[in-house]
């Protein structure tokens, strides 16, 4: 058997070679696998009297509550092209389709969407309009259709519906 032996530095130059080169396509079906959702929500009690969270679907038509998105863009470029140029927006999404657990129904956006770059990576954020669907709290890894304007292919995976901003009615 014949062993090679390369310098760390080496080894380091052929991981980065290798992962700039995949870095699209691994961390694209990343980012269309996993939207996250934020969601108005409200506190109730439960059966068993504990405090727990559920969405607000009383909120989901105030502007105050406005359902939001975000999605990892995981192309190293984009940082790059928002630095460059802040209405930088090569594609949108067009909706998410929630099945299962995630609740029923599609959430569209509404309004602008652009990229923003949180915590070193570049996100495509905007707003959604809840309409009639069903989102659920919590983490739903499969069973969810993500399209986006640069493709006609559906994109499969799951979505973290998270809680937005707290939804607490006012006392008339």
């Amino acid at each position: 058997m014949n062993k090679f032996i390369i310098s760390e530095s080496e080894k380091q130059r052929i991981l980065e070679m290798h992962q700039n080169a995949t870095s699209r396509q691994y961390l694209m079906e990343e980012s269309t696998n996993s939207p996250e959702i934020f969601i108005p929500y409200k506190k109730i009690k439960n059966q068993q009297g504990e405090t727990v969270a559920v969405p607000a679907k009383e909120a989901y038509a105030n502007s105050e509550y406005v359902t939001t998105f975000r999605i990892l863009d995981g192309d190293p470029d984009t940082i790059k092209e928002i630095t460059k140029n802040p209405s930088y927006l090569p594609y949108k999404l067009v909706s998410i389709e929630l099945d299962g657990n995630a609740g029923q129904g599609t959430l569209r956006p509404t309004g602008a969407q652009k990229f923003e770059t949180i915590n070193g990576a570049a996100y495509l954020t905007g707003n959604l309009v809840v309409g009639s669907a069903t989102p659920k709290l919590g983490i739903h890894p499969s069973g969810i259709v993500t399209k986006f304007s640069d493709t006609t292919t559906q994109r499969m995976g799951g979505v973290l519906i998270k809680k937005g901003k707290e939804y607490i009615p006012t006392q008339k």
